[in-house]
């Protein structure tokens, strides 16, 4: 069995830039907020996990601006935050 966030989340953001679909921090079913990045390519069927986000976000708002994704928002421990910051692309591990 694959073992990778998109099974594993049962909330999270999600994002399309650049033609791959981002699925970014969220909550596990153990309700524990996350700050995994992956990146899923529809056209390999490969799933990518990029370098993480700086903190645990539940519930993060994303947006693409001049060509970067960006991560604003969300809470972590029931208290939300007002921080916001630039998505690296770096793959970190390839999940096939």
């Amino acid at each position: 069995m694959t073992d990778h966030r998109f099974v594993r989340m049962k909330m999270k953001s999600e994002s399309c830039f650049m033609s791959s679909l981002y699925a970014i921090g969220g909550v596990s079913f153990r309700d524990e907020e996350c700050s995994m990045v992956e990146r899923f390519q529809p056209g390999f069927e490969t799933v990518h996990v990029c370098q993480p986000l700086s903190a645990k976000r539940r519930h993060p708002g994303i947006g693409n601006l001049d060509g970067q994704l960006y991560c604003v928002g969300g809470s972590a421990n029931e208290t939300w935050t007002d921080s916001a910051e630039r998505l690296g692309h770096r793959i970190i591990k390839d999940m096939q």
